[in-house]
Order: C-alpha cells, then sequence, then structure tokens
C-alpha cells in the first residue's frame, strides 16, 4: 500500500510539474514536457519490461504475480473510467416572463396622467395612462370648424342653384374631411390599454408624467404570472451536453424554492455565443455568479461583458409551475452527465493540448 501511494505521490508530483513548464513556457514548453514523460515515464517502463523478460542476476521476477497484479489494476482503472462522471453540469440561470408583451405608443403626445406603477396586477383593457397633444388638438378643432363652415356654404349654393361654387365647397369638404382622418390618425389612441392579464414591469413610470413621447416609444411591459420560462447561461463546455437533452425535462433548483423542478422542459438553445450580459444578476459585480469586464463601447463610455462568449438555453414552464415562480429570480440548472469518468479526462486533456498548441503557434 505504501509502495502505490509513493508511487501515485510521484506521479502527481511529475504531471503537475509538466503541466506548469509547458504553460509557462509555451511552445518550448511543449518540448519540456515531452522530453520530461520519456524520462521520467518511457525509459522506466522499457527497464521494467527489459527485467520482466530477462531478470538480473542477483533475483528473478515473479512474472504470474506481475501479471495478477498488472490485470487486476487495468481492470480496476478501466471500471473506474467507465464510471459516469459525477457531478455533471451546472449552469446558472435566471427566470423571466414568455413572453413579455411591450406596450408602446400609438401617436405622439404628452403624458397626463399615469394609472399603474410598476409590480401592479392589470386586466385586459385596463387604462395605463393618458395623452394629450397640444398642437394637433388644436389644428383637429381648427380642421372640424373649417369643415362645419364647408358643409354650411356647399348648402347655400346648393340651395341659390350655384353649381360652380357648389362644386368648389364640395371639393374643399372632401380635402378638410381627409385632413381631419389623418390628423386623428396621427394622434393614435390617447389612452393605451392592458392588453392582457398580468403584472405591470417598468421602472419609475410616475416619472412620464408631463414627458413627450414619439410614437412607438415603449412605455411598460405586462408580463402573464402563467407563462414564464428559464434561461439558462451555458459555457463553451457544457453546450455539447445541453445539446444533448434537447426536448427532455432537466433538474432545476430556483433560489427561495423549497423543492427542486423536475417538469421543465429544454426547448431551444440559441446557436450564436455572446459577451453582452442579459440580465445583470447574472453579473458578478451585481452579487452573482458569472466573471465579467469592462468593455469599451465609445471613447467616453464602457460597459461590462462576459469574459467569455456564452450560449443562452430556454427552458419551458408548464402553466402550474410557472404560477409560483417570480420574474427575475436566480435559478441553477443540474444536467446529470452522459459521459463517463474517462471520457471527461480525455476531453480534458484533449482542450488543455488544443490550448498549449495554440499558445505555442501564439507566440512563435
Amino acid at each position: 500500500a505504501y509502495g502505490l501511494a509513493s508511487a501515485a505521490w510521484r506521479w502527481t508530483v511529475m504531471i503537475s510539474l509538466i503541466a506548469m513548464a509547458a504553460h509557462m513556457f509555451a511552445g518550448a514548453g511543449i518540448v519540456l514536457a515531452l522530453s520530461a514523460l520519456c524520462l521520467w515515464f518511457a525509459l522506466p517502463a522499457v527497464r521494467l519490461i527489459v527485467y520482466l523478460y530477462r531478470g538480473s542476476a542477483q533475483e528473478q521476477p515473479q512474472r504470474l504475480r506481475c501479471a495478477v497484479v498488472s490485470l487486476l489494476t487495468i481492470g480496476v482503472l478501466w471500471g473506474v473510467a467507465r464510471l459516469p462522471r459525477p457531478g455533471g453540469e451546472l449552469a446558472p440561470a435566471i427566470v423571466q416572463y414568455a413572453p413579455l408583451e411591450i406596450v408602446r405608443t400609438r401617436g405622439p403626445g404628452f403624458v397626463e396622467g399615469v394609472f399603474v406603477e410598476a409590480g401592479q396586477q392589470v386586466r385586459p383593457g385596463d387604462r395605463l395612462l393618458t395623452l394629450y397633444h397640444p398642437e394637433t388638438d388644436v389644428e383637429i378643432r381648427d380642421v372640424g370648424r373649417s369643415l362645419e363652415q364647408a358643409v354650411v356654404r356647399a348648402r347655400v349654393w346648393h340651395q341659390e342653384r350655384d353649381l360652380g361654387k357648389y362644386q368648389v365647397e364640395i371639393h374643399n369638404r372632401e380635402t378638410l374631411e381627409q385632413r381631419q382622418r389623418d390628423l386623428t390618425e396621427r394622434s393614435g389612441d390617447r389612452t393605451p390599454l392592458a392588453p392582457i392579464a398580468g403584472r405591470v414591469i417598468g421602472p419609475h413610470l410616475h416619472t412620464l408624467e408631463g414627458r413627450y413621447l414619439e410614437p412607438g416609444t415603449p412605455i411598460l411591459a405586462i408580463g402573464a404570472e402563467d407563462s414564464k420560462e428559464i434561461h439558462v447561461s451555458l459555457s463553451q463546455d457544457q453546450l455539447s451536453e445541453f445539446q444533448k437533452k434537447l426536448g427532455e425535462c432537466i433538474t432545476v433548483r430556483v433560489q427561495g424554492l423549497p423543492s427542486v423542478l423536475t417538469s421543465v422542459r429544454l426547448v431551444k438553445i440559441q446557436p450564436q455565443a455572446s459577451t453582452r450580459i442579459w440580465d445583470q444578476a447574472l453579473s458578478a459585480s451585481e452579487g452573482g455568479p458569472l466573471a465579467v469586464r469592462g468593455a469599451e463601447v465609445t471613447n467616453r463610455e464602457t460597459r461590462q461583458e462576459f469574459v467569455q462568449p456564452r450560449f443562452t438555453a430556454i427552458l419551458s414552464c408548464p402553466a402550474e409551475v410557472a404560477a409560483g415562480l417570480i420574474a427575475g429570480q436566480l435559478a441553477q440548472v443540474r444536467l446529470e452527465s452522459a459521459e463517463s469518468i474517462g471520457q471527461y479526462v480525455y476531453r480534458q486533456a484533449s482542450t488543455w493540448w488544443d490550448r498549449q498548441q495554440q499558445r505555442a503557434g501564439a507566440s512563435g
């Protein structure tokens, strides 16, 4: 037992030194690592084979015992390598509405009053706010008065049987009616209504009062409580494992819930990775689990981004599960690994070797 422990310790130290040399000296480190492998492992292995075959002047090897121990050792290592990798994949996630209903202004105007606040529950048809546009309102009134006058004049010329002037007034009336329709359409809906039932989302809604809004300006969002998704942030190394689970239910632990969720289904993985932080709760600077760094946007402005590009996976939640979740809750997705310990070690070693070759090529 002592001999095995001593050999394991020696191999651990040697492999650590080799890895350190390969990391510190780039291309030259790889050469040093290969040389060390030959001197520390290959040559002793050759001497052992020669000894087992020929023996020595002082003693003869116990070949049968050596064969049995070797086969048992190989069998144990093979069995361990075939075992499922413990731990699986863990990825951070956030609960979000699916989808958010964005309410926009249909016409321009100043906000006269706001009737809702963030977090409030609304029903379809509830008033959200009112808008007014003084210039457009004055113009609509002026066009309305001109239209009334054109109608009166047309009636007078018709009674006096002055066909030429009557046709002129009819043309003027049609022009004013079209102008009135255009102004009314441009002014749009002055009182946006809630399109669905749900919870109002929008910071500082009270600050909208008195502000001028262009047509199409987002005012607020409404999320349905029984329609939510869990968005998962994946690293490049985790992508392949999650792709194998598309369409299947996976395990999710949401902060604040006493039990794990097992009925959420992986429905989509976005094909492109990005460094954009799509929710600040994931950022380490905000207490989240993922490392971030500053990235320059302009000469005077910087923003944060993920250190490494990340993929986004989407989990759908049944309505009864979604109703018990709160948008913005942090979660952790656990995916049982389908690969064995041997496959995991091989993948990590291959990844490390590829990175060393890239570093060597870059330094060369």
